[in-house]
């Protein structure tokens, strides 16, 4: 099965992934559907200060949490853009001491879970979401990036977040 796509290809990208899914993933993908995504102007944390999810590339370096939880700098071994169809919507969350995020209901969490999963009131990265909105995407397309090290973690609007690609 190809993972949710099928991708933008850019110069010098891997072709697509192709790869079976486990029960929870193929549960999380029927309820939440595709893509599961970042936002465009999702900044990404980087040793150099924030850069939007869309100019990043592959060998870029990025702030990654290692299995302990520390802070890492490692480089993105892969990004992804995808078409965003036009009944898709974005969650865009808002937790109490103010960061926000938006991103695709199925973008999977650090600690488990989906982004679909978080209500108003749900603890979420050392705080809890005060706001959940859905918005139709301004960009016709949505990002994703794998970072190298042991956990394929990144913050992103200072949020910790999961990757969708493996």
């Amino acid at each position: 099965m190809q993972d949710c796509g099928p991708p933008v290809a850019r110069e010098g990208d891997p072709p697509p992934p192709y790869r079976w899914y486990s029960t929870e993933e193929a549960k999380n993908r029927e309820q939440f559907g595709c893509p599961r995504c970042l936002d465009a102007s999702t900044e990404i944390a980087t040793p150099s200060g924030g850069r939007s999810v869309d100019s990043l590339r592959a060998g870029d370096v990025v702030w990654s949490a290692s299995a302990s939880g520390e802070r890492v700098a490692v480089p993105v071994l892969r990004v992804t853009r995808v078409a965003v169809p036009e009944t898709h919507r974005l969650v865009a969350l808002r937790l109490a001491d103010g960061r926000t995020v938006r991103v695709s209901a199925g973008h999977p969490l650090a600690r488990g879970g989906v982004v679909g999963d978080l209500a108003v009131g749900s603890a979420f990265d050392g705080s809890f979401v005060t706001d959940r909105t859905l918005l139709a995407p301004e960009v016709p397309f949505t990002f994703d990036l794998l970072p190298a090290g042991e956990t394929g973690l990144y913050w992103a609007n200072g949020v910790l977040l999961g990757s969708t690609l493996h």
